[in-house]
């Protein structure tokens, strides 16, 4: 494929685009990035100094177990740098441990409570859906929480979370 590039490059352009390609193809093998129309561009928009931006995300992406696609993580890095990509890790990584979806209520239960309130929705979700259909009646949950040795004041922050009926505490 390098080959065809520079020839297309040589075709194209003469020797100037040969030496564009060449350069270029030398800043991409020195950030560690390989020669894509994506990582071109980003080296004509950019220089040198996009292209070890882009490799240092992918190298902190990668520490993290977050694949560089996923939209909310790389909003999470975007705004917080590797800090919040490896909160944000985190958080997913407890979400699907315990097979639960993303979602804001998932975001504020976590803000909330951390690991211990995922775990604890989990939990509620689980052995509250006493007919195992995957969804949770207002009877089924109130008898649940009741069950529980919860405070009125925890039966009413989640009753709120898992349920769209009128809270009864």
């Amino acid at each position: 494929m390098g080959n065809d590039k520079a020839v297309e490059a040589y075709e194209s352009k003469g020797s100037e685009g040969l030496k564009e390609y060449s350069e270029t193809k030398k800043a991409l093998n020195d950030a560690g990035l390989s020669y894509t129309d994506k990582n071109v561009e980003l080296y004509n928009q950019q220089g040198s100094s996009g292209l070890k931006d882009k490799a240092q995300m992918q190298q902190d992406f990668d520490s993290a177990n977050v694949d560089t696609s996923n939209k909310k993580a790389v909003a999470a890095y975007e705004k917080g740098g590797t800090k919040a990509l490896k909160e944000y890790s985190t958080y997913s990584h407890l979400l699907k441990n315990n097979g639960v979806s993303d979602t804001e209520k998932t975001e504020k239960i976590y803000a909330d409570k951390g690991s211990e309130g995922i775990q604890t929705y989990a939990e509620i979700k689980r052995k509250a859906d006493s007919d195992g259909n995957g969804s949770l009646k207002k009877s089924e949950l109130k008898s649940y929480l009741d069950s529980t040795g919860m405070s009125r004041a925890q039966k009413k922050y989640w009753f709120g979370y898992l349920s769209r009926a009128k809270n009864p505490y």
